[in-house]
């Protein structure tokens, strides 16, 4: 009985031994840097694990990364203020302003289903904390995170699209395949597959553009070429030619039709550089 008491000892130390390691490796110093310069946090309020468990896949745990509200927005130029009316923090980035509401409810912020999908805001030594994912949403800053969540980077992903030598308002996004991370920060290495509106770009450049609600078609006229982009298949028909693409050369997104920059150049003859110093995309006439 007593090599019983005893095995079953040793086992419970083992088991909290190896809980405690655990829960230290969680607790280490995590670092959050902004195009490659880290945040100095107070001691209230450095950043912290929270579990996440999703029930819709095995009850399959993860974990987020909480950040100090106010010190990360202000970090990255936002103007941060409590209002009193609403009840709400507002932050003004950008030109738009983001409502947070603060959930007093921590517990279930911090084990709830769909904690990175939760704008709430949850306090913690008196400070306001916010999903670091969140963060990466409303500033549209590119997130990366090491695997063991301890270094946290966010990358400005902002860039400017020049047409014919005039910087245009024309935002584009370029997806996973277009972009990398390299010692300069935030770089499209495939400009070619940056997306922009296709009634932006065309009629930027001269083009007329108009919608066939039969058809379901956005359709282009421009220097003597009619360019047909279906929302449904995105089949694309220049001058009654089905046009060969490879990929996806259109997509439709917040009711409207999105197109790659490559497939302006190809059929409009223009050239593409990007220059990552100026954070620039140029679309010249060849």
């Amino acid at each position: 009985m007593r090599v019983k008491l005893v095995f079953i000892g040793l086992c419970v130390l083992i088991f909290l031994n190896a809980f405690s390691s655990y829960s230290f490796s969680h607790n280490e110093e995590i670092t959050l840097s902004i195009d490659g310069d880290e945040i100095e946090f107070k001691e209230n309020e450095k950043p912290y694990l929270v579990k996440i468990i999703d029930e819709y896949h095995g009850n399959r745990v993860s974990y987020g990364t909480m950040v100090p509200l106010r010190t990360t927005f202000e970090a990255l130029g936002a103007k941060v203020i409590w209002n009193n009316i609403d009840q709400t923090i507002d932050v003004s980035l950008n030109g738009v302003t983001k409502k947070f509401k603060v959930n007093n409810d921590t517990e279930n912020m911090n084990y709830g289903i769909g904690l990175r999908a939760s704008s709430d805001v949850t306090l913690k030594n008196n400070k306001t904390y916010l999903d670091i994912v969140q963060i990466k949403y409303v500033a549209n800053y590119q997130l990366e995170i090491s695997e063991d969540n301890k270094e946290i980077h966010l990358y400005n992903k902002d860039f400017s699209i020049s047409i014919d030598g005039e910087k245009s308002d024309i935002r584009g996004s370029a997806g996973y395949l277009a972009y990398e991370i390299n010692e300069n920060g935030y770089n499209i290495k495939d400009p070619s597959k940056v997306f922009v509106s296709a009634r932006n770009i065309f009629e930027y450049i001269g083009g007329k553009v108009t919608w066939d609600d039969k058809a379901k078609d956005a359709v282009i006229n421009i220097d003597g070429k009619e360019i047909r982009v279906n929302a449904l298949s995105y089949e694309i028909i220049v001058n009654g030619e089905v046009y060969p693409t490879k990929g996806d050369r259109a997509k439709f997104g917040r009711g409207r039709i999105g197109v790659d920059l490559g497939l302006v150049a190809d059929i409009l003859n223009y050239e593409i550089e990007w220059v990552q110093e100026e954070k620039t995309l140029y679309l010249n006439k060849k």
